[in-house]
Formats: structure tokens, sequence, C-alpha cells
């Protein structure tokens, strides 16, 4: 996970529903990085540069202001890109902005 501070690894319970056999990681809707690899923290950055720049200028500037690496490349079936992060709505979470940066 790409946190505001930097990449993390998160670790948590893995639950399957006994009914309709769906496998879900509950911790991850708590702490709002639901199919995404960037916490809250780093997605209101990445709003931040993006809102005004164009997506190269963007993520030269987290580098060099964060030291965070964003590509368009994802490196997981569930990490988002820098534009799919721009256009989903980001939610608040007292547990979220506790725990993840």
């Amino acid at each position: 996970m790409l946190t505001a501070t930097g990449r993390v690894e998160v670790s948590r319970p893995w639950y399957l529903c006994p009914h309709c056999h769906q496998g879900q990681f509950p911790a991850d809707q708590e702490l709002d990085i639901v199919h995404t690899e960037f916490s809250p923290g780093a997605r209101r950055m990445q709003a931040l540069v993006g809102q005004d720049t164009p997506f190269d200028h963007g993520r030269e500037q987290m580098k060099l202001l964060a030291g965070l690496e964003v590509t368009t490349n994802p490196s997981s079936s569930r990490q988002s890109s820098f534009q799919a992060i721009l256009a989903a709505p980001m939610k608040g979470s007292a547990l979220a902005s506790i725990v993840i940066f």
C-alpha cells in the first residue's frame, strides 16, 4: 500500500461468507482501502497535485515532495491508476486518519 509517508504492507484477515461464498476483507472498508493500493492520505495528495497539472508533472511533484512513486501501470490487479483515483469519491473515516496517513 502506498501511503503519504511511503510504501507499507497491510495485513488483515480475510473472511469467506458461508452463504454466498464471497471472500472479503472487512478491515478494508473501515480503512477506506477497498479495491485500491493507495491510502486515503496518498489519494488526497494525488488529487491536490493532479487537479491543476498534467499527469507526468504531477508524478514528478509526488516524487519530489513526498518521495512517492506513482505510475500508470498497476503493480497488481487491485491497484487503481492515478486517473481512476481522481475520479473516485473519497470517504472520511476516523480510523483511516489514525491508522493510515
